[in-house]
């Protein structure tokens, strides 16, 4: 039997300041591959998007210094270059 379950799509952080500085002419939703303890890490807020920009490379968007602390103090920490999934709003 099959049951329609929606799961809730949480928005972990909005760039605020993006919006003040640039005029922003479009909103793209996007969506990136983790593994394990990346989304430990997000699910905790230990993630920043602070320094971080899209690149544009042969027609793929790339997320690069986004920044995901590690789930415990004994790892340290990465700064990720991740591939982006995007969708039009």
């Amino acid at each position: 039997m099959e049951t329609n379950v929606k799961k809730e799509i949480k928005t972990l952080q909005v760039n605020k300041k993006a919006y003040f500085n640039y005029s922003v002419l479009e909103d793209l939703e996007a969506g990136i591959s983790l593994a394990g303890t990346e989304v430990k890490s997000l699910r905790a807020g230990k993630f920043s998007f602070v320094d971080s920009y899209i690149k544009i490379d042969n027609g793929e968007l790339w997320l690069v210094g986004f920044t995901i602390r590690a789930p415990s103090s004994t790892t340290r920490a990465t700064a990720t270059v991740v591939s982006l999934y995007i969708d039009r709003r």
